[in-house]
């Protein structure tokens, strides 16, 4: 009988020893599974943001393990190797069943006692205890002793944990299962990129071809995810000497990196501006997770095409007269209606030739030789042109806008320029007088003709040509003529009207005609027409004038010189004085009052003179 009791007991501490562990392997089992999900989260994070090389991924997988190693080891296989004896149950069991009162333990110790026959106990109070321990210990609910919190706890941790990793797993299928195999499998398998940098404006195959100086853009641009930073890697390069091998890698000179700035009215677009291009080179571009350097563009900055010579020639209009000139020069000045021919040679061999008017948009292909460097240009100049001869090199680059221009600037042919020596603007003469034409035409070319037009009046009195006399050979610089041809009045009128008479007033116009037709006229000059007896009057006249104002010439002249004889009679005698000054400047005044005289009286003279 007591040997049932001590079994129904000892079955009641295996319960909840079965209780205990079975609570520590739940827990256990949900911390692991808790951890490995967390360890799995981090590392799929871990490798898909930083994008871990296979050398940290490798070293990451083997700390993962050995943490998870730790891990199962206290959460799992630790609590289940420890000792759970029937003492420490039962002290358990008492703890949190106060009414027991160390009856189980001293159950427990009294099975020991029993078998002792040198046990000074009494047996049946022995019995006694374990039949009550074993009654009390089988009325008792070993589920209330058992602290499933922490079990319970660990779960929801877990099956959290397994949410969140089966979520992750989920939303990004695909990336879940290339960490799987980088990650666990340790595959040297990239990540798909979230963003591809590429730079715009290049070819697909062969480098970009630049003119050698000018500015040049490079633009990027992000496909998929924008990145906040984008950098530009440069590499310089050395120019190839003559007959390097075209195989051999160019020779890097200069390396540098530089943030592209974002293009704001172009989302996802990044740019950077090259200044003045010096040397070829090749860039790529990093931001984001592309962070590689692919793809590679190369920029080829080649020396632009220039005109490198100008033989061409002017055939001025027959007018002119003038024989063909030579044109070395990319400005020059022609005259209007002349044929200008340009014979143009690059510096190297040309692809295409255009000719960009300056004035307007029109562009003219220019036709090239078959040395692809030589091209020819025709104009018939009526104005002035101006024009950029656009070159574009059997690679593609091009010479600036800014060369190549050319200046041809149209002259006009000017008018004579006719001077008339003689007759003054009014001169008399009577019916059978003389009036004395002298003249001086110039022309930036050629004269062609002088002629006389007379007027008696408002009425057309008659027409003559001064130059070139009638018969005389041409002259072999036309440009300046000098002419005198004295006018008849008697003989001018002959057959085509009547004869002068007086009273007559006539109007001499002097017409000078280039080749070109261009005239020039001068002022009106009149011919006062007077009768024998009115020519002497008027002259008679004018010659006692003239004798009136050279007596008073002579007498102030005499009157300055007797004054400038005085003061210097007075100033050798006693020394000069204030008074003396004075009176020199006085007599200075009137000396050059007196030179006036002169010289108006002279001038009246020439009047005189030049109108009888």
């Amino acid at each position: 009988m007591m040997q049932n009791e001590l079994a129904s007991l000892r079955g009641v501490l295996a319960t909840l020893r079965a209780g205990i562990r079975r609570v520590w392997m739940i827990r256990g089992a949900a911390i692991t599974v808790a951890a490995v999900s967390a360890a799995a989260v981090v590392s799929f994070g871990l490798d898909w943001f930083l994008d871990l090389p296979l050398a940290v991924r490798a070293v990451h997988l083997v700390v993962t393990i050995v943490v998870l190693g730790f891990v199962v080891r206290w959460a799992l296989l630790r609590p289940l190797r420890t000792p759970m004896i029937e003492q420490d149950l039962a002290q358990a069991v008492e703890h949190g069943s106060h009414e027991l009162s160390d009856r189980l333990v001293s159950a427990l110790d009294f099975e020991k006692r029993l078998a002792d026959p040198k046990e000074p106990e009494s047996r049946e109070m022995m019995a006694s205890v374990i039949r009550d321990a074993a009654a009390a210990a089988s009325r008792l609910d070993f589920r209330l002793l058992v602290d499933t919190r922490p079990a319970r706890r660990a779960v929801a941790f877990a099956v959290t944990a397994a949410v969140i990793l089966v979520s992750v797993a989920l939303a990004a299928p695909a990336a879940f299962g290339l960490w799987l195999q980088r990650g666990l499998l340790l595959s040297d398998i990239p990540w798909p990129r979230r963003t591809h940098m590429r730079l715009l404006d290049f070819p697909e195959s062969g480098p970009r071809i630049v003119t050698r100086g000018d500015d040049l853009r490079i633009v990027a641009e992000a496909d998929g995810e924008e990145p906040s930073d984008v950098t530009l890697h440069y590499e310089e390069l050395a120019d190839r000497s003559t007959g390097a091998n075209p195989d051999a890698p160019p020779e890097v000179t200069f390396t540098d990196t530089r943030r592209m700035y974002a293009i704001e009215t172009e989302p996802g677009r990044f740019a950077f501006d090259v200044r003045a291009v010096s040397a070829s080179f090749r860039v790529w571009v990093t931001g984001g997770d592309d962070q590689d350097d692919e793809p590679v563009y190369t920029v080829l900055a080649l020396v632009p095409p220039r005109v490198a010579s100008i033989a061409g020639k002017i055939v001025y209009p027959k007018y002119a007269g003038l024989p063909d000139a030579g044109v070395r020069d990319a400005s020059f000045e022609v005259l209007k209606g002349s044929r200008v021919e340009l014979a143009i040679t690059a510096n190297m061999p040309l692809a295409l030739a255009r000719l960009v008017h300056s004035d307007s948009a029109e562009i003219t292909p220019v036709t090239l030789g078959a040395d692809a460097k030589s091209m020819t240009l025709s104009f018939d100049v009526a104005q002035s042109i101006d024009f950029h001869l656009e070159l574009t090199a059997e690679r593609g680059q091009t010479n600036r806008p800014d060369d190549d221009v050319f200046h041809l600037r149209a002259a006009d042919d000017q008018a004579p320029d006719l001077r008339v020596l003689y007759p003054p603007a009014r001169i008399y003469r009577t019916p059978v007088g003389i009036v004395p034409v002298k003249f001086i035409a110039r022309d930036d070319f050629r004269i062609a003709s002088v002629t006389l037009d007379v007027l008696r009046g408002t009425t057309p009195f008659g027409a003559s040509t001064l130059w070139p006399a009638e018969g005389a050979a041409p002259p072999a610089d036309a440009r300046r003529v000098d002419a005198y041809r004295p006018l008849d009045l008697l003989q001018f009128a002959g057959d085509k009207g009547p004869e002068m008479k007086p009273g007559d007033v006539l109007h001499l116009t002097l017409k000078a005609a280039d080749s070109n037709g261009n005239e020039t006229a001068s002022s009106d000059l009149s011919v006062e027409v007077l009768s024998d007896e009115d020519f002497e009057r008027r002259l008679s006249q004018r010659q006692a004038t003239l004798r009136e104002e050279l007596a008073i010439v002579r007498r102030n002249q005499q009157r300055a010189r007797a004054a400038i004889i005085e003061l210097r009679t007075a100033v050798a005698k006693t020394p000069a004085d204030a008074a003396s000054v004075d009176r020199g400047r006085d007599l200075q005044v009137d000396q050059g009052r007196v030179t006036n005289d002169v010289a108006q009286f002279l001038n009246g003279i020439h009047q005189v003179f030049d109108a009888y």
